[in-house]
């Protein structure tokens, strides 16, 4: 049985190091937040600039919801 040993070992290791791979480190978390977070505030921008924009995209009914009176509840 002694001859497992070793490789059983080896394998943790390498599946640690799979699983490492996988999970990413926390400044590469707090990066992607950043971009999310920008790229909302910049869509909110662009949208709050462009009135027409902002009724092109409720008139798509894509990610709006409407209520029970036909409004968009996203932009209203």
């Amino acid at each position: 049985m002694t001859w497992r040993a070793p490789r059983m070992i080896a394998w943790i290791g390498t599946w640690r190091a799979t699983v490492n791979k996988w999970i990413p480190a926390p400044h590469e978390i707090v990066r992607e937040g950043f971009i999310v977070i920008g790229g909302v505030i910049l869509a909110a921008i662009v949208l709050s600039r462009f009135p027409a924009l902002k009724q092109w995209i409720a008139d798509q009914g894509t990610i709006t919801l409407k209520d029970g009176d036909g409004k968009t509840t996203l932009w209203n």
